[in-house]
């Protein structure tokens, strides 16, 4: 029986893997479908390189060239693009997938952004943990 050899892991993933580190990220949350609102921040910072973004996120039926005859403005077109790609893949547009497609095209400040945003959103879920109590016979 031949010997089965792990796939070779680009360097987008193993980036993703030391940001999950470092800003103390489970891989769990990374596996949730991108939020409408966060899509929404993502477009309000620089990511130039989107146009890249197609062939990295599986999603090449989404022209790039008709984003840009339909708007003008960067800011819009970007804002296209991520919701066109939320709308085709659905329950599969993860922060996963969008992290380490950022990191693929060399957005790093903007997989950082999304990993802050993600932080910043289980820190604010987050329930209080109730202390334990232990049952004493004192008192009796």
């Amino acid at each position: 029986m031949a010997e089965r050899v792990a796939p070779p892991v680009n360097q987008a993933v193993k980036t993703f893997y030391s940001m999950l580190n470092r800003f103390n990220l489970d891989e769990a949350e990374c596996k949730r479908e991108v939020t409408k609102a966060h899509i929404e921040e993502l477009c309000k910072t620089n990511c130039t390189q989107w146009r890249l973004l197609p062939s990295r996120l599986d999603v090449e039926t989404i022209s790039v060239g008709d984003i840009e005859a339909k708007t003008v403005e960067e800011n819009e077109r970007r804002h296209c693009f991520f919701f066109e790609w939320k709308q085709i893949k659905g329950s599969a547009a993860t922060y996963r997938h969008l992290i380490i497609a950022l990191l693929d095209i060399k957005c790093d400040e903007d997989a950082a952004d999304m990993c802050k945003i993600l932080k910043r959103d289980a820190t604010v879920h987050q329930y209080p943990v109730r202390p334990h109590f232990r049952w004493s016979s004192r008192g009796k």
